[in-house]
């Protein structure tokens, strides 16, 4: 397995631009490789400056930061394109490459696996980074014995996010299972959360299978008790993300008028890094998160106050049953983010 960058094709692609300055926008994985990308540039000729402030996916797009260093031209590394925008972006995801003896002794774990080979009809999810190798994989996994389902949400096909698991709703009811081929929790969580359905992780670093539904438990428990806490909270802070992937600004107004319907106190507040640290001294008894939808849940335990998300908020008022708890996505469509 390896990762490809595949810089001489980049470097193809913005000549054809004729750009007079490139700015590069690096994800934190790729920091080690910053020197050597902007040397390969510079052997060409090509004058570029990289932004180097944590880039948390295509949802927090630099565009508009690259037009204030003067600009004509944004390379984007490691995601895929989510959405349009003024300035002119290439986005240059980094895939992993994986070879078909590692297929096949993943598909080969999975087997071993009782609770795993008890499912035969399978939903398959990876992120944008082992997008390249989805076919492979669900080749091996069809030859393995499984029927194999991608679903296509507003991204590609099969293809998940933490905010956007959307592919699985095309498949649902086609599956017994589903199965995230890929590292990390952040993209994984969003398909367990969502689905009561058997759920699992394969890591194609430590070769390991995880089941999540446990997760989906722990998660429903915590979120009850933090909407228990806000039902004596009179005031609200509401808070709007001013990075392009992530502002909801509608959806912030219609909480903020369900809140006031209910007899809340509510304040809108915009930020572009929402930190705990940002609300020191906000006098708010609870807050509601309308940007990346995963601050509320994955750092819940950092917030002193409740911090709930819109669907939450709809239960808090009463219009929404616990019962029927919806996890807040962000669905991309075009330009448009709702």
């Amino acid at each position: 397995m390896d990762s490809r960058i595949h810089l001489h094709e980049l470097i193809a692609q913005v000549k054809q631009r004729n750009p007079q300055l490139v700015c590069l926008q690096i994800p934190e994985g790729l920091k080690f490789n910053v020197t050597e990308i902007e040397d390969a540039f510079s052997k060409e000729n090509i004058p570029v400056i990289t932004i180097l402030d944590p880039s948390f996916g295509a949802c927090d797009i630099a565009d508009d930061k690259a037009k204030l260093l003067g600009a004509d031209l944004l390379v984007h590394f490691g995601h895929a394109k989510m959405m349009h925008t003024a300035q002119n972006v290439i986005y240059w995801p980094v895939f992993y490459d994986f070879d078909d003896r590692f297929v096949q002794d993943a598909v080969a774990a999975l087997k071993k696996d009782t609770f795993f080979s008890a499912h035969k009809k399978i939903g398959l999810f990876v992120t944008i980074q082992f997008h390249s190798n989805l076919e492979k994989i669900r080749k091996g996994l069809e030859e393995g014995g499984f029927e194999v389902h991608t679903g296509k949400g507003d991204l590609l096909e099969g293809q998940i996010l933490g905010c956007d698991a959307s592919a699985r709703n095309t498949i649902s009811e086609k599956c017994d299972a589903f199965l995230y081929f890929g590292d990390g929790y952040f993209h994984s969580l969003a398909v367990a959360y969502a689905s009561d359905k058997p759920t699992y992780q394969f890591n194609p670093f430590t070769k390991e299978l995880e089941h999540l539904n446990a997760y989906r438990e722990k998660l429903l428990r915590v979120r009850s008790g933090l909407i228990n806490k806000a039902m004596d909270a009179q005031t609200f802070g509401i808070i709007v993300c001013t990075k392009k992937g992530q502002m909801r600004k509608t959806l912030a107004l219609k909480t903020k008028a369900m809140l006031e319907e209910a007899g809340k106190k509510a304040y809108l507040f915009c930020m572009d890094h929402i930190t705990p640290q940002s609300l020191i001294g906000v006098q708010c008894d609870a807050y509601v998160n309308t940007a990346c939808t995963r601050i509320a849940i994955d750092d819940a335990q950092n917030y002193t106050k409740p911090m709930l998300t819109p669907a939450e908020v709809e239960i808090l008022v009463g219009q929404r049953t616990f019962a029927n708890y919806k996890l807040d996505e962000i669905r991309h469509f075009g330009t448009k983010v709702e």
